[in-house]
């Protein structure tokens, strides 16, 4: 100790003044002066730890065999008000009689030391802070299934669910209900393995349940090595709730779509479909030979005749048109009806695409409008050529009503003229009727 590069050995008399100074804290200290001895402590030590030192030799001197831990600041001798850090052991020292002499103090220097540990207290009080205002979970545990640490949130957690707090050093199999801790045992298992493992559960206690989003993450030493677990958790009750909500409003929308016989089809605004009923992947597998899916684009399942057209068609429908077209492929006849699609906030998010099957509906008008033509042809026979051979007859039988003196050969003659405008007139009945029953035939 003597001749110690890193410890300091000094020996002060009962009145604090100094009897003898290793070589390293002269060097230290030369600043203060080249010759301590016979120099009092006082103005080598921090006037705030004055009576610590006095306390620590008055101990010593009461009990001759014990060694008082002391930690003393001293100034650094830059004139800027810091001080060391150092840490003493103080003992009686006495003369070979054993009669009290004076106080020995072996010391060192610790001010790195402190200065890193407060860095490490006041990092840790950080990370404390951060993980005591998350809204996660975090428990550390050691790969005995002790708990290390936790953070305020997961002792709450504890005390609501458990009805009662984490403890440091206990098992945390423990605040695990019985039929989940085989599946927190593997998780926690693999995570030593060095794997990461993120599981969704619903946790029940009693008559309460929840949902939570567990993670368990290996922690490693500076060596590289797995020497805990860290257990997180996340209330997700509310998430997964609006998950199953979001799911029975899937379900009933698409049991709306799929209960259609009209084709729906969803486009973003890049014109890639983003949703499909029943009917729509199966005209299009149809028509195209080929499965449409998710995120294709859509003027890909479009026949390259009407490609520049329906893409006029999407640029005026994203202008907030309604557009309403008919087309024939196939010996089919096919409507189609675009339209913006809004999101509950009224925003544009793209087009609704549908189409629907009208061959049924456009054989129909055309057979009625066959059928009016015929019903035309039909009122204008009857309003010409009918009334033209009945207003012939009707002229020839006035002249029998009022012709008496008509010969004997004109009478012959329009006998023959009436009967022949009769033969003329069941012709054109009959071509009416012909053509009436043609009519009905055709609806």
């Amino acid at each position: 100790i003597l001749y110690s590069r890193k410890h300091y050995l000094i020996i002060t008399d009962l009145e604090g003044n100094y009897l003898f100074v290793n070589g390293v804290f002269q060097s230290r200290f030369s600043f203060i002066t080249d010759n301590f001895l016979g120099l009092s402590v006082l103005n080598s030590i921090h006037p705030e730890d004055l009576e610590k030192c006095a306390q620590a030799s008055l101990a010593c001197i009461k009990d001759p065999t014990a060694i008082i831990n002391v930690k003393i600041r001293k100034p650094d001798g830059r004139n800027t008000g810091e001080y060391y850090e150092t840490d003493w052991e103080f003992s009686l020292f006495a003369d070979k009689n054993g009669n009290p002499v004076g106080i020995l103090c072996l010391g060192h220097d610790i001010t790195e030391l402190e200065r890193q540990s407060r860095i490490l207290i006041e990092s840790e009080n950080k990370l404390r802070a951060i993980l005591d205002s998350s809204s996660d979970s975090n428990i550390l545990i050691s790969p005995e299934f002790k708990i290390l640490s936790f953070n305020k949130t997961a002792n709450e957690m504890t005390k609501i669910f458990d009805k009662r707090e984490l403890v440091e050093m206990t098992s945390i199999l423990d605040f695990i209900p019985l039929q989940n801790r085989k599946e927190f045992e593997d998780n926690a298992k693999k995570a030593l393995s060095g794997n990461k493992i993120t599981v969704e559960k619903e946790i029940s206690f009693g008559a309460q349940s929840v949902w939570i989003e567990a993670s368990y993450v290996p922690v490693y030493n500076s060596k590289d090595e797995i020497i805990a677990v860290t257990c997180s958790s996340i209330n997700i009750t509310e998430r997964k709730k609006a998950e199953e909500k979001l799911k029975r409003s899937e379900y009933l929308l698409n049991a709306i779509y799929n209960s259609s016989a009209e084709a729906h089809t969803l486009l973003d605004k890049d014109l890639k479909i983003l949703y499909m009923n029943k009917v729509a992947r199966s005209v299009l597998l149809e028509v195209f030979d080929r499965e449409a899916k998710i995120g294709d684009d859509s003027l890909d399942f479009m026949l390259p005749q009407l490609r520049d057209e329906f893409r006029e068609y999407y640029k005026r429908v994203l202008k907030g048109e309604v557009i309403r077209v008919e087309k024939l492929h196939g010996g089919k006849w096919w409507l189609f009806s675009l339209l913006p699609a809004y999101d509950e906030a009224t925003n544009l998010i793209g087009i609704s695409h549908n189409v629907l099957d009208i061959t049924d509906r456009k054989r129909s008008e055309f057979k009625i409008a066959n059928q009016n033509d015929k019903l035309k042809e039909i009122a204008w026979q009857q309003s010409h050529n009918v009334r033209q051979k009945v207003a012939n007859i009707l002229g020839l039988c006035s002249l029998f009503i009022e012709g008496n003196e008509l010969s004997e050969e004109d009478k012959q003659k329009n006998i023959e003229f009436i009967f022949q405008s009769a033969k003329e007139l069941d012709r054109i009945i009959h071509e009416i009727v012909k053509n009436t029953e043609d009519s009905q035939n055709n609806i």
